[in-house]
């Protein structure tokens, strides 16, 4: 088997970073660097990786002004973010999914803001102080797996057993969500099984 990543090939075909390209997880990135845009999408900013660049909406700016004490874009370039799909953004009136942030380097507590949501309605928006990595991360399903298999006591090959026992499926077959979800919700399912066996 050829174990490859495909994340290149579900990126969205655009010139910014889209909610659909963190549908496999939160990313940890550098703003590299920062450029005026237009009057929908008011900052671009570089972000290192490989990504494309982030055009934050209003929401997303005013939380950066918060946490930084700034509107300067000197005080966001070389920062790094924890930015994630967030499904209950609205535009337009419609729930449409957008990519918040949750995380941000150089902050020495977390940053609360209340932030309108809808016409006449605020909600909280946190962000917590963050440690630069060594590099952008995304931790991906099957990491996630082998570390929640490994944490109940079992090996990713009795996750593959299980799976193909109970389900039918070959656990070389699934996708990063698929593997996400497989980690988060079923290894209690698989010890069970596994101790029957």
């Amino acid at each position: 088997m050829d174990d490859f990543d495909f994340s290149d090939a579900i990126k969205s075909k655009s010139d910014q970073l889209n909610a659909d390209d963190l549908a496999g997880g939160p990313i940890t990135v550098q703003i590299t660097g920062a450029r005026r845009g237009n009057a929908e999408q008011p900052a671009i900013f570089e972000l290192n990786g490989g990504h494309q660049p982030w055009k934050p909406c209003k929401t997303s700016l005013r939380l950066i002004a918060a946490c930084t004490s700034s509107t300067k874009a000197s005080a966001v370039v070389g920062r790094w973010v924890r930015l994630y799909c967030d499904p209950d953004v609205r535009f337009g009136g419609k729930t449409v999914g957008g990519i918040r942030m949750d995380g941000m380097s150089g902050l020495s507590r977390p940053v609360t803001a209340n932030l309108t949501f809808t016409r006449g309605k605020k909600k909280p928006h946190r962000v917590a102080p963050i440690e630069p990595p060594t590099e952008a991360t995304r931790v991906s399903g099957d990491t996630l797996l082998r570390n929640a298999a490994t944490d109940a006591g079992i090996t990713a090959e009795d996750v593959a057993s299980w799976l193909k026992a109970v389900h039918g499926a070959d656990l070389a077959s699934l996708g990063d969500n698929d593997l996400r979800r497989l980690a988060q919700n079923d290894i209690g399912l698989v010890v069970a099984w596994k101790s029957e066996a």
